[in-house]
């Protein structure tokens, strides 16, 4: 079965040819129009009063207002400071510091050397006034006094013991006694030794 197809018309074609032609007639001539565009200057703003502004310069007149917060001088060097007051905390490299204290408590009476001077090794650097030399010291001359009456003690002992007026044990007990008062001022003088304090300290 066959259908027949109807052919546009010649007024048809015309009718479609007529907006193609408009829209090429309006781009052409916005093109145009484009070409020919010169846009606008930016608005200038006018300078103060009194005040002439060149391309290097800018020179002010005897009456311009702006001399009321201009000031002319001779130029000088500035003071030499280390930077604007800012809020800040200070911190030491720890791989350079040592931190100090003392090992006794006490008061410091005295400080010896000053933040970042150079010191050696063993230098003083401060005096502590504490109670507690005082007692290691006694502690010292106690346990000396101790150990002074123990060996005297065996030697009493041994002396009886040979003569046969005490039995053997007196003399295991006596030198048990004189070996502990050894330790006991061995232990003494020890503590003493691990402070390392000078001799002249004072006491509190």
């Amino acid at each position: 079965m066959s259908q027949e197809v109807p052919l546009p018309s010649a007024t048809a074609g015309r009718s479609l040819r007529l907006p193609m032609v408009i829209c090429f007639a309006a781009g052409a001539l916005a093109i145009l129009l484009a070409r020919h565009y010169r846009r606008p200057d930016p608005p200038t703003e006018p300078a103060a009063p009194g005040m002439t502004v060149g391309s290097n310069a800018v020179t002010l007149g005897s009456g311009a207002p702006a001399w009321k917060v201009v000031k002319l001088g001779t130029p000088t060097a500035a003071a030499p400071h280390w930077s604007d007051p800012i809020p800040a905390r200070v911190m030491f490299d720890e791989a350079r510091t040592s931190r100090l204290g003392s090992p006794l408590a006490g008061r410091v009476t005295a400080v010896l050397a000053e933040r970042g001077q150079r010191v050696g090794s063993g230098a003083a650097l401060f005096t502590v006034s504490s109670p507690s030399l005082a007692e290691l010291r006694t502690e010292l001359a106690r346990t000396t006094a101790q150990r002074t009456t123990a060996h005297t003690n065996l030697d009493r002992v041994q002396a009886l013991v040979d003569a046969g007026s005490l039995p053997a044990k007196e003399l295991v007990t006596a030198r048990q006694d004189a070996t502990e008062a050894d330790l006991a001022v061995r232990l003494a003088e020890q503590k003493l030794s691990a402070l390392r304090v000078a001799g002249g300290v004072d006491f509190a």
